[in-house]
């Protein structure tokens, strides 16, 4: 493992850089947030249930300020959610959007002749 001090990176034997400075409470919160986001539900109205999930979340990570972005599109039933995940050092932002397999289920507007 080489360090170099001028531009704070850390190099892995795989040459991948990464910041010296990642809070650990912010790692921890990122290895959970996946699961949680893809643990909620997306269709129909927002249920308590997030809210209780969101709620166990901020709970086992107190360190790291967490807020939920809801993104319902005009028309459609389902919701998608993201985490904003806030330390002193700064702001994350993780998503999560599944894939679904049925047709017209991801509509990206292109038309086919």
């Amino acid at each position: 493992m080489t360090h170099e001090t001028a531009n704070h990176c850390e190099s892995t034997a795989e040459g991948r850089p990464f910041a010296r400075h990642v809070p650990q409470h912010l790692v921890l919160a990122l290895l959970d947030a996946v699961p949680l986001l893809q643990a909620l539900p997306r269709v129909g109205a927002l249920e308590k249930s997030v809210w209780a999930q969101l709620g166990a979340f901020r709970a086992a990570h107190a360190e790291v300020g967490v807020e939920l972005v809801v993104d319902r599109p005009p028309g459609h039933p389902d919701v998608d959610f993201d985490l904003l995940l806030q330390v002193a050092e700064g702001t994350v932002a993780i998503g999560w959007r599944p894939y679904v397999a049925c047709h017209g289920a991801l509509n990206l507007g292109v038309e086919h002749s």
